[in-house]
């Protein structure tokens, strides 16, 4: 399997007095698909959609590209954004595609047979020593006459403990959530579809699954 690429980069934010009032800090995970190994016959053209409906953002609490809170050495909070400020929804439609071609899926706004509907009910985390991790996300699948066929929901949570030992003894705390986060966020995308036994049939012709019997 290919590597997932993070990058981490943290700015601090400056107040009219020059103290730090709190900091910014972007993450890029660069999800890489697992190859052709993966691949599925049989399955219908797909249209895929994602929304973000966090609570957070809903409210205008945070922006569409927040992803989580990492407290510094001293305790302050800092806001995780995605590379760019891209869309979390969108990042996420981003990789789910990657995925699902890889697994010989062809995605298309025209022509599809069926639709993938992904609603980001909650995606945080937040990270100090340790990191605490959790998502939700909502999915259905439906034909092309709008009858849903599949829905379940993709829920994780999970705490990272920080890594302690000598050999260790230049981690700052954020290096927790840049080694975290990569797997974490590959198997949620995998999750989705490729990983999950009644999404994938619902998005497989029937034909073909008599055929893998």
């Amino acid at each position: 399997m290919r590597k997932i690429l993070l990058v981490l980069a943290a700015v601090a934010v400056l107040g009219l007095t020059g103290c730090i009032q709190h900091q910014i800090y972007h993450l890029d995970v660069a999800y890489m698909p697992v190859g052709s190994a993966g691949k599925v016959a049989g399955l219908y053209p797909v249209s895929v959609s994602v929304e973000d409906n966090r609570p957070v953002i809903l409210s205008g609490k945070q922006q569409p590209y927040f992803m989580g809170i990492q407290r510094s050495t001293f305790g302050e909070s800092g806001y995780v954004l995605t590379e760019g400020e891209m869309p979390l929804a969108n990042q996420i439609k981003r990789d789910l595609t990657a995925d699902l071609v890889d697994a010989g899926f062809t995605v298309t706004d025209q022509g599809a047979e069926r639709s993938l509907r992904v609603s980001i009910e909650d995606y945080n985390f937040d990270c100090y020593n340790s990191c605490r991790v959790w998502h939700k996300l909502a999915v259905q699948v439906k034909d092309s006459s709008g009858k849903l066929l599949s829905s379940k929901q993709v829920v994780a949570e999970q705490v990272v403990p920080f890594k302690m030992g000598f050999q260790n003894l230049n981690r700052i705390p954020y290096d927790n959530i840049k080694d975290a986060l990569p797997a974490i966020y590959a198997n949620m995308i995998r999750n989705i579809v490729r990983n999950d036994a009644g999404t994938l049939a619902a998005l497989t012709r029937q034909d073909a699954l008599a055929a893998a019997k």
